[in-house]
């Protein structure tokens, strides 16, 4: 349980990876019982696994993130990356708030799964609820895709009950709202307010 608020420093590295020949999910349960985490800054502009999987968590399976207010943080990779979470297989994100001083960046050409809460969604019982997101997500025009305001991503699981209040989703493909893609799962009753949207395609991702 988080007591009290956070800010980071430089040093600050995502709690969870997947590399070629390891990786380290979070399993655990971590309630930020309202408190704020800010001052992250995470850089890579690389496209190897080493810039992948880039939040405030890195990696989430089986686990649990909670009542967490985010602020006051840039991130910036390769694939599936978010305020909250790069990833979350089989997890759950509830009940979060990423505020408005959020960015997601794209790092290079090629990115991929770039969310304001999550990057990449999967897992038949993966979910995402009652999160608000205000982040900006900052795609490029070359070949980067799936940039959603919550989610950039969802394969299987369930988003719902969620809300963008951000002003700015931008990518070349696959660009939304509140997914920039669905290829499965389910998404329902999330909300958003009046944004730009660009992208090639790009996809109000509402429901």
């Amino acid at each position: 349980r988080q007591t009290q608020n956070i800010v980071c420093d430089a040093s600050y590295s995502p709690i969870g990876y997947q590399g070629d020949n390891d990786h380290s999910y979070f399993r655990g349960t971590y309630d930020g019982q309202g408190h704020t985490v800010s001052g992250i800054t995470v850089t890579r502009t690389g496209n190897t696994s080493t810039d992948q999987y880039i939040g405030f968590f890195g990696c989430i399976a089986y686990g649990t993130v909670q009542n967490v207010v985010l602020a006051n943080s840039t991130f910036t990779g390769y694939e599936r990356v978010g305020g909250i979470a790069g990833y979350n297989s089989w997890g759950t994100v509830r009940n979060c708030r990423v505020e408005s001083s959020v960015t997601i960046r794209v790092g290079c050409s090629n990115g991929q799964m770039f969310g304001g809460v999550v990057g990449y969604l999967v897992g038949t019982k993966a979910l995402i609820s009652g999160c608000v997101s205000a982040a900006t997500i900052n795609g490029n025009s070359q070949v980067d895709d799936h940039c959603g305001g919550i989610v950039g991503r969802v394969d299987y699981g369930t988003l719902k009950d969620c809300l963008y209040i951000g002003t700015s989703v931008t990518g070349s493909s696959n660009v939304g709202s509140i997914a920039g893609e669905k290829t499965g799962g389910t998404i329902s009753n999330n909300y958003y307010t009046a944004i730009s949207l660009g992208g090639v395609g790009a996809y109000t991702g509402a429901a």
